[in-house]
């Protein structure tokens, strides 16, 4: 299978409606593939449940963070991974400009969220479990969050370079053993939606689809992701 990566510019025509939008991101499961708008199933992609990977497999979405942008990512640790276990972002443009979700140990700790870099204090630790999350990046406001607990306010640099991972951060070694349920990009200005991705199976490969721009995004690491149930 070809390996498919995208690069996602902050441009309105690729944004696509989602109203209200704010009233769907909570703590529960977040489920609004229908309503996004963007391209169906291509013939022999299989919307899963998740995509769960093990410590070696990542995605690159190919979005650079900036300002007007906002991520959510709706995941689960599934245990404790070696160096870091690094679950979504990048820090490849250096430790002040770092936005990342990891565990706060090289082996161990708690969940980690943070964004500008822990030396400017806009860092969070979380008791570490295996639950279902939904982390926010920049959305609806400036802060990041894990469910309900809001940590910190600070708007995202204009300085990115390098565009975020799931399952890893651009930049770091260290993946997630982890599932993923979906991933959104949104506008900040408009709260449309400027990418979505869903777990999906081609045979039994699983990869992850974003459905507004109908791209389908391989794993870059090693191994195989494991599959979640099909989607009914």
């Amino acid at each position: 299978m070809n390996r498919s990566v995208i690069t996602i510019a902050f441009i309105f025509c690729f944004c696509v409606s989602a109203e209200p939008i704010r009233s769907m991101i909570g703590a529960d499961r977040i489920s609004i593939i229908s309503q996004d708008g963007g391209t169906p199933l291509p013939e022999g992609v299989v919307a899963v449940e998740y995509i769960e990977g093990t410590g070696t497999q990542y995605i690159d979405t190919g979005i650079i963070p900036n300002p007007d942008i906002g991520f959510v990512i709706v995941a689960s640790y599934t245990g404790y991974a070696p160096n870091y276990g690094r679950l979504f972002g990048t820090q490849k443009d250096g430790y002040s400009g770092t936005m990342t979700i990891r565990q706060s140990q090289a082996n161990g700790g708690d969940i980690y969220i943070e964004k500008m870099g822990g030396v400017v204090g806009f860092s969070r630790y979380y008791p570490f479990d295996t639950n279902l999350h939904v982390f926010r990046f920049n959305f609806p406001d400036n802060s990041v969050s894990i469910d309900d607990y809001k940590y910190t306010y600070q708007t995202l640099s204009s300085s990115y370079t390098y565009s975020c991972w799931v399952f890893g951060n651009n930049g770091a070694t260290g993946c997630a053993a982890a599932r993923v349920y979906e991933v959104y990009c949104f506008s900040r200005i408009d709260e449309s939606i400027v990418a979505h991705f869903i777990p999906v199976r081609v045979g039994d490969i699983g990869c992850m689809y974003e459905m507004v721009s109908g791209i389908l995004f391989d794993n870059i690491g090693t191994g195989n992701f494991l599959v979640g149930p099909d989607k009914e």
